[in-house]
């Protein structure tokens, strides 16, 4: 064949480039007798390849060529050839990954095999029981792969494919199942390392994507872990970013509001029941990460959240009347107890500012020893349980009586003051435990022990690494 020839041939048979949402005209199928002139002309094709980037697009190309031939051949019901051309397939994708390991720019290639990849699973489609299972996993895997690649050289596009995958996924359920989700966690993971803030925004960025699939066993089990995913990185989060994470605990309970309000407009009883627990979901998530907001210096970020919930309690109460209006309540007075919670940075920063400075200084997490935060008021269990008489064990300061917290103040400093350096006794040496100090002293004043230091955990609050 002269030049010319092998050219106009080239020109004929090139693959032809997949259009976004459907496949390419497959052409001559395998058991044609004109099937092995067309490979032959790919080969030809690839000798006038020159260059990595012609190289990698004309082998995207190819693996549409090869689906659009699986699809045929399943259609025809010639299962043999089907699953010559499934290797095929594999084997295009195999040379591909092959030659982008060895590109220096790979990004823009890992993208269009994301995508790509996506397409695929979608063209699939209704002969998705039909492919062979190693080819599924070969096309799930495919997305995975192209993913991690974008995670490890550019993380903000990694980000955004990460998030396009899962979401697919989830819309195409049940082509899709929660296994194929789930291997996504890996990705999470690594995205993970770049901060937790950015898996909190990629799980509330993919919350909306359950909205259209059907109620099932298999999406609650996904929307769940989703929950617990956010659950975990904001707890960290807030503790870390009191400020900056409040403001991602009210994006939250913004979204899971405004679901259930839209729900009350509509009258959809079904919906406003699915709501109102997903709103519950997001409360106990609000609940835990709050307990990072109790220090003194988490004063000002408890504060805001604590007129967040005001503002989402009475959103609640100007809800239509639904007839579930027990639930709603049930959710109001847990925001209610959320915000008593929340009290506890203030009454550390008041019982921070009581205790004598040498003291502090010396032990600067002592109001987090002695005080219980509960109901909104403070309990400091430290004394001879015969002496009943005793306002630390007796009384609930509350701190919006400046009385209760005179009264605290003086009963405070009469139980710290031993404690202080003087003359003819030993001076506390840092990071010591000031409870064990005051067991010893009210043993040598009293002769019994006072009860053992109370567990905040028990009571309702975290203890304080």
């Amino acid at each position: 064949m002269s030049f010319a020839a092998v050219v106009l041939s080239v020109t004929l048979f090139a693959t032809p480039a997949m259009a976004h949402d459907t496949l390419p005209d497959p052409g001559r199928l395998p058991g044609s007798f004109l099937y092995p002139l067309k490979m032959w002309v790919e080969d030809v094709g690839d000798w006038f390849t020159f260059g990595e980037t012609r190289t990698l697009n004309r082998l995207l190309d190819r693996s549409s060529l090869r689906l659009a031939e699986l699809r045929a051949l399943i259609d025809a019901e010639e299962s043999e050839s089907a699953q010559s051309v499934e290797q095929a397939y594999e084997d295009v994708w195999q040379e591909f990954w092959s030659r982008l390991d060895n590109t220096e720019d790979s990004v823009p290639f890992a993208e269009q095999a994301t995508r790509l990849s996506i397409e695929h699973r979608h063209a699939v489609g209704s002969m998705w029981e039909d492919v062979d299972s190693k080819m599924r996993v070969y096309i799930l895997n495919g997305e995975i792969r192209a993913v991690r690649l974008l995670l490890e050289k550019n993380s903000e596009e990694g980000e955004l494919m990460l998030k396009e995958v899962l979401i697919d996924r989830i819309r195409t359920f049940p082509q899709t199942t929660p296994d194929d989700i789930l291997a996504l966690d890996p990705l999470v993971g690594l995205l993970r390392t770049r901060g937790e803030k950015n898996v909190i925004v990629l799980m509330m960025d993919i919350l909306p994507a359950f909205e259209d699939v059907p109620a099932s066993d298999d999406r609650d089990r996904i929307e769940q872990h989703v929950f617990r995913t956010i659950r975990g990185d904001l707890t960290r989060y807030v503790s870390a970013s009191p400020d900056d994470g409040v403001v991602l605990v009210r994006d939250l309970l913004e979204w899971a509001l405004h679901r259930v309000e839209q729900s009350a407009q509509r009258a959809d009883d079904v919906r406003i029941l699915k709501d109102l627990g997903e709103l519950s979901v997001v409360l106990g998530i609000t609940e835990e990460s709050s307990q990072g907001l109790l220090s003194p210096s988490a004063y000002p970020a408890a504060e805001s959240l604590k007129n967040i919930l005001t503002s989402i309690s009475s959103r609640l109460e100007a809800l239509p009347r639904t007839g579930h209006e027990a639930m709603v309540n049930d959710q109001r007075m847990r925001i209610e107890g959320v915000s008593r919670i929340l009290e506890g940075s203030k009454v550390r920063e008041d019982l921070a500012r009581t205790i004598p400075p040498e003291l502090l200084k010396l032990f600067p997490d002592l109001p987090w020893k002695i005080p219980a935060v509960r109901s909104g008021g403070i309990h400091v269990p430290l004394k001879d349980k015969n002496k009943m008489n005793d306002p630390l064990d007796n009384n609930l300061f509350d701190f919006k009586q400046p009385s209760s917290l005179s009264n605290l103040e003086e009963t405070l400093k009469s139980r710290l003051a031993p404690m202080l350096p003087a003359p003819g006794r030993p001076t506390p040496k840092m990071g010591e435990d000031p409870s064990v100090r005051l067991q010893e002293l009210l043993k040598e004043k009293s002769g019994t022990l006072a009860p053992s230091p109370i567990d905040l955990k028990t009571q309702g609050m975290p203890k304080v690494r």
